[in-house]
């Protein structure tokens, strides 16, 4: 009987069969990534252009307001208004879109309507940017007002005495505490002749400081502010609380041109040496030429501008704005102060509406002399002066120790000085071409309390002269 053989059967490899499906799997993975990838891709490139786009409308935007501020801040004077409207439109240079490397831009500017009579005005910068292809743009806009003369708590052209004299110290407890700038170099004396032990050491600058100069002249020596070491018998001190900016811009004050032309043509002229008494809202005004002995004359927010003579001020007391102004010198008799005492809102009755309620002063003088403001010998002692005072080409001074002759000499003959005179009291600000002195070996005001009207950051007298420059004062990413 034969007997069959088995054939052995074929051995399975189950694994091929995973492996199959893996790669089948695998396969349809890839085909399914390939869209999403390059879908986001094409998104990431999307959302770069996109990006670039807003970034070129920034860029647009952006160019257009420093075109705009550029124009306005190289003008000679502030641009006046196009047309009857409040906010009234400015015309400008920049009409239609203009076109950048990448990009463009379209503006809009405005101004005040009519500028009464305070000479900080006010433009707001409109501008909308548009990208290269058109996809993205971007609206910005900037507020800009004048820089007056007036925000400064002190100014100097120069910190050199006229005729030839050396420089004028800041001591050890002299005090400012509002914006201070030289054209100059600050000169500093921390020196503790006749202070009392435990007296702070100053001096004391509790705002910003700017000077032209990089460093400040220390008498004894100041690092950083002085290069120079310190000398005995100590280093000055000077306290720069809001901090010390050297190598600054200089500011140009208004010597006969057309600021100086404006504050001509925005006044009431008068010939020839005046003399004028401030009685409330009321001027009396004693002028030759005119035939006035103290005729009254509104005060009503104006400047009054007296031409080829000097102005003297046989004191008062304001209840309104005024500008008093000489192309030659300005004369202080006595003391010149506001109704409303700014120091004293709540317990000075003045400073109460008709119910009774404390009400915000608006009382404001300006003095501006082209040459010098000086205050005499026989004013009474501890006088007070309220008012932002301007001696263009001159100084600021006590006749008393010292006056300005054709030869450039300063000082007095000390048999004709006068005795003390107490404190000099003055609120508001004092710019000058060059330092004056109101004390002199015993003699005028030993002390000096002068404050900072803070009122005057953001208010200026009536036609006050302004610094030609512009600050900014709000950015808007629209």
């Amino acid at each position: 009987m034969m007997q069959r053989r088995s054939v052995p059967r074929a051995r399975r490899h189950p694994r091929r069969g995973i492996i199959l499906f893996l790669g089948l799997l695998l396969l349809t993975g890839i085909a399914t990534l390939i869209p999403v990838t390059q879908m986001r891709a094409m998104q990431d490139l999307s959302m770069a252009k996109r990006t670039l786009a807003e970034q070129q409308a920034l860029d647009a935007a952006e160019g257009g307001l420093d075109r705009a501020f550029q124009w306005i801040q190289t003008r000679p004077s502030p641009p006046p208004c196009a047309e009857q409207e409040d906010p009234c439109p400015i015309d400008h240079p920049y009409d239609g879109a203009q076109a950048l490397p990448a990009g463009s831009y379209t503006m809009t500017i405005t101004g005040p309507l009519a500028n009464d009579t305070s000479t900080i005005d006010f433009f707001t910068i409109s501008v909308t940017g548009e990208s290269a292809d058109g996809a993205a743009s971007r609206a910005v806009s900037t507020t800009i007002r004048t820089e007056n003369f007036a925000r400064y708590a002190y100014f100097s052209n120069t910190e050199i005495l006229a005729g030839g004299g050396g420089g004028v110290n800041f001591g050890t407890i002299d005090a400012l505490y509002g914006p201070v700038h030289t054209n100059g170099q600050f000169n500093i004396d921390s020196s503790l002749v006749g202070v009392p032990p435990g007296t702070p050491i100053g001096p004391f600058f509790y705002d910003t400081v700017t000077s032209v100069w990089a460093t400040v002249n220390c008498l004894h020596g100041c690092p950083p502010y002085d290069p120079l070491p310190a000398n005995p018998p100590a280093p000055d001190t000077p306290q720069f609380y809001q901090g010390f900016q050297g190598g600054a811009a200089p500011i140009q004050l208004p010597v006969n041109d057309d600021r100086w032309a404006q504050l001509k043509t925005d006044s009431l002229v008068l010939p020839h040496d005046t003399t004028i008494q401030i009685v409330g809202q009321t001027l009396l005004v004693t002028n030759n030429d005119k035939g006035w002995v103290n005729e009254p004359v509104a005060v009503n927010g104006q400047a009054i501008y007296v031409e080829g003579g000097d102005l003297t001020i046989t004191g008062g007391t304001l209840d309104g704005q005024l500008t008093l102004v000489s192309d030659r010198d300005i004369v202080l008799q006595d003391s010149v102060v506001y109704q409303c005492n700014p120091l004293e809102l709540d317990t000075d009755l003045d400073c109460r509406d008709a119910d009774g309620n404390v009400t915000q002063n608006n009382d404001v003088l300006g003095l501006v002399a082209q040459r010098h403001i000086k205050v005499v010998d026989n004013i009474p002692n501890d006088a007070t002066v309220q008012a932002s005072i301007m001696a263009v080409k001159g100084s600021f001074y006590y006749d008393g120790v010292m006056n300005e002759q054709p030869d450039g000499s300063v000082w007095k003959d000390p048999a004709t000085v006068a005795p003390a005179k107490g404190t000099l009291h003055i609120l508001g600000g004092l710019i000058q071409d060059r330092r004056g002195l109101i004390w002199m070996g015993g003699h005028g005001f030993s002390g000096k309390d002068y404050k900072y009207d803070t009122r005057f950051a953001n208010l200026s007298p009536p036609f006050f002269p302004t610094t030609g420059k512009y600050e900014t004062v709000l950015w808007q990413d629209q």
